[in-house]
């Protein structure tokens, strides 16, 4: 894969960089880091908990390029078939009619 020149002198970027780059939070990313599989490489410098962290800018993209959408799979819409719903339907009414003790008919929430 090739860079333009301007990404390729940039090999590694600092997590705000990196999330600048992507448009997401310092946050997010920190947060994707403690989820495996989740969110792109990364290379940590030490083993501490506090140790600098890089993203390879060939990574952020390859990254960007796995999480693209296909719009043809998501602009078909189909309503849901009547029989999902069955025929003995739960739902009730919010209300029930009863007489008072005049002999009308009054509404009462359920």
């Amino acid at each position: 894969m090739s860079l333009p020149a301007e990404l390729n002198e940039l090999r590694y970027l600092n997590t705000t960089d990196a999330a600048a780059f992507l448009g997401v939070d310092e946050g997010t990313l920190r947060n994707w880091r403690g989820i495996p599989g989740q969110g792109p490489e990364y290379s940590k410098c030490g083993d501490s908990d506090q140790s600098t962290v890089r993203y390879g800018v060939p990574d952020l993209i390859r990254f960007m390029e796995a999480k693209k959408v296909d719009r043809s799979i998501h602009l078909t819409f189909s309503p849901p078939k009547r029989s999902l719903m069955g025929s003995k339907s739960k739902i009730r009414p919010a209300y029930k009619t009863k007489p008072n003790t005049t002999g009308s008919v009054v509404s009462v929430i359920a």
